[in-house]
């Protein structure tokens, strides 16, 4: 059966590895060691380009957006609410809060500059490393699969959650590459954030609150 009861040791191997993934990346990018092939990314990319597809990705990219995740963890607060899942409201804010000023402050003290104006298709104004949107797309819908799985028993049914989380992880990242806005470092940069967030916010979450009593089908 797929399950997201993880366990504890599993959840700390994911922080861990992500955490040092994450730091020899930065060093990686500090050093220039991934310009050549972040370069050529954007290019062959911007290649494969339509009008079609360029209409297309901005509406995917706006699911990582900051606005639409408000307005989402807004209406599914209120549902958890209404179903008195108060510690759920926690590991949602909490997680996505505490991954988005990780975000911002690397974006501020890496201080790397976004893609040139002529490989994207709208212009940027942030810092490039990590990836804001990538970064949601692991936290966000990482954190709505857990609570959903967390609510069924059959495998159909969870597996259907675990492909639609990493759809979302996956489509994401690649719009911010297909639409020139970030490099591939900064994709990969955005998911490990993601995962160490995630992992550590469920770890924190399971050890204050025993999820197996309160949840119940939504």
């Amino acid at each position: 059966m797929i399950s997201f009861e993880i366990s504890t040791k599993k959840l700390w191997s994911v922080v861990y590895t992500t955490g040092v993934f994450l730091a020899i990346l930065t060093l990686m990018i500090g050093m220039g060691m991934t310009e050549s092939i972040d370069r050529n990314i954007l290019l062959f990319l911007e290649g494969l380009r339509t009008p079609i597809g360029n209409d297309l990705f901005l509406i995917i990219t706006y699911l990582g957006s900051a606005a639409f995740v408000f307005i989402a963890m807004f209406c599914f607060g209120i549902i958890l609410l209404i179903k008195n899942k108060s510690e759920e409201i926690l590991l949602l804010i909490g997680t996505v809060a505490g991954s988005s000023a990780l975000v911002f402050a690397l974006k501020e003290i890496i201080g790397r500059l976004r893609p040139s104006s002529l490989l994207s298709v709208y212009t940027e104004t942030s810092f490039s490393f990590p990836s804001g949107h990538t970064n949601i797309s692991v936290v966000f819908y990482g954190v709505l699969a857990y609570i959903l799985a967390q609510s069924y028993t059959d495998e159909k049914t969870r597996a259907t959650i675990l492909l639609g989380w990493i759809f979302f992880m996956i489509i994401i990242g690649f719009s911010r590459m297909y639409l020139g806005v970030h490099y591939a470092s900064d994709i990969f940069g955005g998911y490990a954030l993601g995962f160490f967030t995630l992992s550590l916010g469920i770890i924190l979450f399971e050890k204050y609150f025993d999820t197996k009593k309160h949840f119940k089908k939504i």
